[in-house]
């Protein structure tokens, strides 16, 4: 062990990053806050409130480790072999934390699928009474999630394992290798909507009452798909991540490694288009509402929407519609000779 190494104990501490979004845990924490327990008789607020915990137990774990070796590391001498005991279970504690969250999630995933064609948004007397806001939210986070741990584990199984015995059998060639700065690895994606407005996206999707909008209002279940979708992002940057950690043990990557690594940002791409399309959808809808001048005073209006809404969507989308016009304009005119 290096000098380096153990005045710095923090470079060796790399904790397994947790696969759902800090954002979402809390999304599903403020739902069951929000929420009396009379409006869900499925369970998913307890599911949900057990997740957001797990969550923040996650974030708190992460942070108790940070300030005992990154910052208290360079005001105290460790002892060195309790430095690498210490760490150890730290893994061990946030590895299980990880488990448990993507364990509880994919139940919530079973839950919502097992009762899909039962449940009822009506009847509040039915055992599968639940109210619109608390099942799609908790159905949409737990089915990606769901998704994203199935291309974390075929990636793992692929890497580790797979990978590994083609090597060993002399299918892939060594010079296939590459190094990744000559990779031709596209970027991550940036984000369309920040990881912070999506929280406030999903916000609008929980906070407000599906009552006071009408039928052919689609701005809340926008803001709930373009929220999730930025989240979904995250979860993908998470699965490269640790992607590259286990095709850079070698320090190189090779070529079957780097078409794998790079089709998940393709999909953060098209997920970013999908996005801009949303968002245009939400701009024109907002447009027209507000044009109808009826939003807020027709009880029975389709068209009925709280202002906070119709707001905070039109000034959202039209921002982010400009912005892609921008884009897409600047890219046509570097392309044209």
């Amino acid at each position: 062990m290096n000098l380096d190494k153990l005045t710095n104990p923090v470079k060796e501490l790399k904790l397994l990053p947790q696969l759902l979004p800090m954002k979402l845990g809390n999304a599903l924490l403020l739902q069951y806050i929000l929420h009396q327990a009379d409006r869900d008789n499925l369970g998913l607020l307890p599911l949900g409130f057990a997740v957001g915990i797990t969550t923040l137990m996650i974030s708190l774990h992460s942070a108790a480790m940070d300030y005992i070796f990154k910052s208290f590391g360079h005001v105290f001498k460790f002892n060195k072999e309790k430095v690498r005991k210490i760490r150890v279970i730290a893994h061990w504690i946030n590895n299980f934390l990880c488990v448990v969250q993507v364990v509880l999630v994919n139940i919530m995933f079973i839950f919502c699928v097992t009762y899909f064609n039962s449940v009822t948004y009506k009847d509040e007397k039915s055992k599968y009474f639940v109210i619109k806001r608390i099942f799609m939210l908790s159905f949409l986070v737990s089915m990606m999630t769901f998704g994203c741990t199935i291309i974390a584990i075929g990636a793992a199984v692929f890497l580790y394992c797979l990978h590994n015995t083609l090597v060993k059998a002399n299918l892939v060639d060594e010079k296939e290798k590459v190094d990744i700065r000559a990779s031709n690895l596209p970027p991550p994606a940036s984000y369309v909507i920040d990881i912070g407005l999506a929280n406030v996206l999903l916000g609008l999707y929980i906070g407000i009452d599906e009552s006071l909008v009408g039928s052919k209002v689609l701005l809340q279940d926008l803001s709930l798909w373009i929220g999730v979708i930025t989240m979904l992002m995250t979860m993908l940057d998470t699965i490269v991540n640790v992607s590259l950690h286990i095709a850079m043990r070698d320090g190189r990557l090779d070529d079957k490694e780097v078409k794998f690594i790079r089709t998940i940002h393709y999909i953060r791409y098209a997920m970013a288009a999908v996005q801009v399309i949303m968002l245009t959808i939400m701009l024109g809808q907002g447009i027209y509402i507000l044009n109808m001048k009826e939003h807020g005073k027709l009880l029975g209006s389709p068209f009925r929407c709280p202002d906070n809404l119709l707001e905070v969507g039109l000034v959202l989308s039209s921002f982010v519609v400009l912005l892609a016009v921008f884009v897409i304009s600047v890219i046509v005119y570097l392309l044209i000779n």
